[in-house]
């Protein structure tokens, strides 16, 4: 099989959870197909490990990256492809004859959180959207939720075209760790730990003020992309958010993006695992911190629920920070009894998502469109 996939939408550390998403399922195909061709915007640094085994074709982006995904077929890269796939839910308005295009939508939090995007961006979005449903051969959901959300907002008529595919964990990336040198000094000895990106609808707000409430002997650890450093955040959220840390800032650490070393030993190193969102396509997170054994709370939603395999502990009312703070004390309270519990889910949770397992549920797909989609 020769694959060509677009990497055109990566600027590391800025695009979220489609960026390790992505990563952990180049992992996965890594040694496991014929040919193997990346596009990547030359503007921006992406690591080696990342691109190892591939053929890689750089391109200066100057403009909008989807302009670029939209007019693929002026790449030669793709004459002799097999696959074309797009992993952030654009779709080339043209392809070669023979060549099969596979796009990944994510989510349509536009659609749901409307409050958060421009008129513009829901536009695009949308027509993006639709496109991809009408355009690409086979459309990955990435949960079931999702694959619902698509059919509901755009039509039955499109359930034949779409496969939903788990994203991949790749716990590995964590191991090399050691948790005595790559801890930052200024994370305390027992805290409490969110990771999540600074947009509104993630929702630390809620769970900051919940915080500072509770007269607990931990701290609050947040791990996360910085609003100012996100691409689409709203600027008066983030303002807000910092007037909240500032009100309890001895207890609430904010280390903003950090490596995945750092991540893996900060996932160890904490108590209990914390995920507020309101609106999720998938939410890796909770799915590694309990990959780590470790006590996890997550809102009470059914995207949270279905990837957390029904074993998280869900918090009804996820927008109440007096939801947040009684859950929050409860389970510190009986930490000795719930934390064994996760420990023994873990191996479970990282099996179900390891990069081996689901880029096979992609490579099988793949197959399925070159044999039935002549």
């Amino acid at each position: 099989m020769r694959l060509v996939t677009s990497l055109y939408f990566l600027y590391p550390g800025k695009v979220g959870g489609a960026e390790n998403y992505i990563y952990n399922l180049l992992a996965g195909f890594r040694g496991r197909v014929t040919e193997h061709t990346l596009l990547v915007n030359s503007n921006v640094k992406i690591g080696k490990e990342v691109t190892v085994g591939c053929n890689v074709v750089k391109k200066k982006i100057k403009h909008n990256r989807g302009l670029y995904d939209y007019f693929l077929y002026f790449s030669r890269a793709l004459e002799n492809a097999d696959i074309l796939f797009m992993p952030n839910y654009i779709t080339p308005i043209y392809s070669f004859g023979h060549m099969k295009v596979v796009t990944t939508i994510h989510d349509l939090q536009y659609l749901h959180l409307p409050q958060y995007f421009t008129r513009k961006k829901r536009i695009w979005l949308f027509a993006s959207h639709l496109f991809t449903l009408l355009r690409a051969n086979r459309v990955v959901c990435i949960s079931e939720f999702v694959k619902e959300d698509i059919l509901n907002k755009f039509g039955r008529r499109f359930e034949k075209k779409l496969s939903v595919i788990r994203n991949p964990v790749d716990f590995e990336r964590f191991e090399k760790a050691n948790v005595s040198t790559t801890i930052p000094s200024s994370i305390p000895s027992r805290y409490l730990l969110t990771v999540a990106a600074q947009y509104p609808h993630k929702n630390l707000i809620t769970i900051v003020r919940a915080f500072n409430e509770l007269n607990v002997e931990f701290k609050l650890v947040l791990v996360g992309q910085l609003g100012e450093n996100l691409i689409g955040t709203n600027r008066k959220y983030s303002e807000e958010l910092q007037r909240e840390i500032s009100k309890n800032s001895d207890n609430i650490v904010v280390t903003g993006y950090v490596s995945d070393l750092e991540l893996g030993n900060l996932y160890r190193g904490c108590s209990m695992f914390l995920f507020p969102s309101l609106f999720e396509g998938f939410g890796m997170p909770p799915v590694e911190a309990m990959g780590f054994g470790k006590p996890t709370l997550v809102s009470d939603i059914p995207v949270l629920k279905e990837v957390t395999m029904g074993s998280a502990i869900y918090v009804q009312n996820p927008d109440s920070f007096d939801a947040w703070k009684i859950a929050i004390k409860d389970n510190l309270d009986k930490l000795e009894v719930v934390t064994p519990q996760f420990e023994r889910f873990k191996q479970q949770i990282v099996s179900h998502y390891h990069p081996n397992k689901v880029s096979s549920l992609y490579l099988d797909l793949f197959e399925t469109v070159l044999v039935n989609e002549k």
